[in-house]
């Protein structure tokens, strides 16, 4: 129900809900279907650049696959929207090749021609990618 709202507040209420290790698959199953459910819509657009914006500002834990959850729900949304977002944490010395890897993906999956430049440049540099 957050992610149809399409609002800044609802992606904020959803990054912040926590994942219950008593619960984690259906928590984590749970936060990915809101995250995806931020529609297609131009009136979704300033929550898909919040959490495109968040990929960097999430906690890096190995108990928290929040980061990974957010970039899966942005390569399944396919929005250009999301491009600026996510060639920060592309250039962030805070993600892990995985993580990176992930981030790159959903890069693409973005569509914007913004995106050639940086993932040309990042296969280029590393292997991380």
């Amino acid at each position: 129900a957050l992610g149809e709202m399409g609002t800044v507040q609802a992606a904020k209420v959803i990054l912040e809900s926590p994942l219950r290790a008593t619960h984690r698959d259906a928590d984590a199953a749970a936060c990915l279907a809101a995250l995806c459910a931020f529609g297609p819509w131009a009136d979704t657009t300033p929550a898909v650049v919040f959490i495109a914006e968040a990929v960097v500002k999430l906690p890096d834990s190995p108990d928290d696959d929040r980061r990974a959850l957010v970039v899966e729900a942005l390569t399944r949304m396919r929005r250009p929207e999301a491009t600026e977002g996510l060639i920060e944490a592309l250039h962030s010395k805070r993600l892990h090749p995985p993580a990176k890897r992930d981030v790159a993906v959903a890069l693409g999956a973005c569509g914007a021609p913004a995106a050639y430049q940086p993932l040309a440049d990042a296969l280029g540099s590393s292997r991380d990618v």
